[in-house]
């Protein structure tokens, strides 16, 4: 077998692999644990080493595939916690609080009858007044885990903290 045959094989195993991975990775939301950008270059170390030589017209093309592919994944909304998080990115400061209860209309926005509602989040040191003050969604009334925190300010949204499982 020639040396070529070998590379592109290779190359098509680290294009396959990166894809299954970055996508089974993204479906299971662990980009909310790992920056996007080192996905990236995760992919990137896999595929690019064997793009120089023969054939490199078709593994570039593959590698700019998978480029379009990574960067599409962030808007695809594979079940209810994904678009979840989604949702919660898309709240920007500013917004006014109806906007934001809007765009979050399909979770559960959680109030003080919920014991998940006098939690704090380690990540996110809050005032007393932040505190009793925050608008906060969960995904479903069974995944009371993932949190979306709205903090308001005058009718607005002053920030918003995202706080995964």
């Amino acid at each position: 077998m020639k040396k070529s045959a070998i590379v592109l094989g290779l190359f098509l195993l680290g294009w396959t692999g990166s894809l299954v991975l970055l996508t089974g990775l993204d479906v299971n939301n662990l980009f909310v644990y790992l920056p996007r950008w080192l996905l990236y270059l995760g992919a990137c170390a896999l595929v690019l080493p064997f793009v120089p030589g023969k054939y490199w017209q078709i593994k570039t093309g593959l590698t700019v595939i998978l480029l379009v592919w990574l960067l599409i994944l962030p808007s695809v909304r594979w079940n209810t916690l994904k678009s979840f998080y989604i949702d919660c990115a898309n709240i920007q400061r500013g917004m006014t609080l109806a906007a934001a209860r809007q765009v979050m209309a399909p979770y559960v926005e959680a109030d003080n009858s919920l014991i998940v509602y006098s939690a704090y989040m380690p990540e996110a040191p809050e005032t007393p007044a932040e505190h009793n003050t925050r608008i906060l969604f969960i995904p479903t009334a069974a995944e009371t885990a993932e949190w979306c925190v709205v903090y308001p300010e005058e009718e607005k949204v002053k920030a918003v903290v995202i706080s995964p499982d």
